[in-house]
């Protein structure tokens, strides 16, 4: 089985990280959570469950990696989650194959560079 990865938020944001994820080849799989919704899938791809299930279900074994969609219009609520969930659930990073970076660039967990 492939690695799966689990953004927490479906909308555009999660949606952009969710096709680079596959499409650049970082990641097999992907599965989502939300909050706002009572969805099951977005664009073919699972809803989980809210923030509140993340643990559980990383527990169970359906994810192996987390990434934060949420917008800049929500950087609080971002770094909330991030410390909720830091050194709980690994996260993950994905920096897109037609970026450049300088040599001396350094890529934490929880980055997207496109």
């Amino acid at each position: 089985m492939g690695k799966t990865l689990a953004i927490l938020g479906s909308g555009h944001l999660g949606e952009q990280i969710a096709h680079y994820a596959i499409s650049d080849k970082h990641y097999d799989y992907v599965v989502f959570f939300n909050d706002f919704t009572e969805d099951t899938l977005r664009n073919g791809l699972p809803i989980l469950g809210k923030t509140d299930d993340v643990l559980t279900e990383f527990s169970n074994g359906r994810f192996d990696e987390l990434l934060l969609g949420l917008g800049y219009q929500h950087l609080n609520i971002k770094k909330e989650l991030f410390e909720l969930f830091d050194n709980r659930v690994p996260f993950g990073k994905i920096v897109h194959s037609s970026s450049w970076l300088d040599p001396s660039t350094v890529i934490e967990r929880g980055c997207v560079v496109y």
